[in-house]
């Protein structure tokens, strides 16, 4: 959630306002668990699908300055905005 927040924190820097589900807190944990590495690779994981995401819809104009949009996860296990 620490790590979460920080990138979620950056946003808001940028005027965009995002939170996010417990589907994507449970995707993210499930994940980005690393047998070899335990929860370090968690920064790494959000780095890589979460802010990368992020970056994604920012440039595709689905989140736009102003906008305040909830981060969260389909039926099929992607990561959507709502």
């Amino acid at each position: 959630k620490i790590l979460l927040a920080q990138s979620i924190k950056m946003q808001e820097e940028k005027g965009i306002f995002l939170s996010y589900d417990e589907k994507l807190l449970e995707k993210i944990a499930k994940e980005a668990f690393n047998v070899d590495f335990g929860g370090r690779y968690v920064r790494r994981y959000i780095d890589d699908n979460i802010e990368n995401f992020i970056a994604r819809a920012v440039l595709s104009n689905q989140i736009k300055k102003g906008d305040r949009k909830t981060i969260s996860v389909d039926e099929n296990n992607q990561i959507i905005i709502i």
